[in-house]
């Protein structure tokens, strides 16, 4: 299964669970990052990393800190209405 397959699985399920639950008041939320730069992908990937990052919009790999960021607003009180989203963190690269 490639990744955009296995993403549209994942979206799927968290909506109709986010519906399911709902009237329990609880929420479920997906995120689906980029390229994110790690120790592993530098290193595997040492001789495309310009390749891969000019293929992001930004032009660069995420930083974990900024997933982390992501999941962080989604476990807050203020992410209460959000339920059955997918919180996209890619630098503009689409996969589907």
């Amino acid at each position: 299964m490639d990744s955009s397959a296995a993403n549209t699985g994942v979206i799927g399920l968290t909506s109709r669970v986010a519906v399911e639950v709902a009237k329990d008041g609880i929420t479920v939320n997906a995120v689906t990052p980029g390229t994110i730069m790690t120790p592993r992908i530098e290193v595997l990937h040492a001789h495309r990393m310009d390749a891969i990052a000019q293929s992001i919009p930004v032009g660069r790999l995420g930083r974990a800190e900024e997933i982390a960021d992501g999941v962080w607003y989604l476990a807050r009180p203020a992410a209460g209405f959000m339920t059955g989203a997918a919180l996209d963190i890619n630098g503009g690269r689409w996969t589907g």
